[in-house]
């Protein structure tokens, strides 16, 4: 009974492991993806604003 007390520990840990390493990089590519759309709203903004104080 120690052993499948065990094991289930050791599966129980192991996924949340997993778990926790998908939820990481889950959260990291959100970041990177909403990084990526600001900058280049920011980008797009301050060109459009430079284009008409020139033109």
């Amino acid at each position: 009974m120690a052993k499948n007390a065990t094991t289930l520990q050791a599966k129980l840990v192991k996924v949340f492991l997993i778990q926790v390493l998908l939820i990481s990089v889950v959260t990291l590519a959100g970041i990177y993806a909403a990084k990526i759309m600001v900058q280049d709203v920011l980008v797009h903004e301050a060109l459009k604003g430079e284009a008409e104080h020139f033109w």
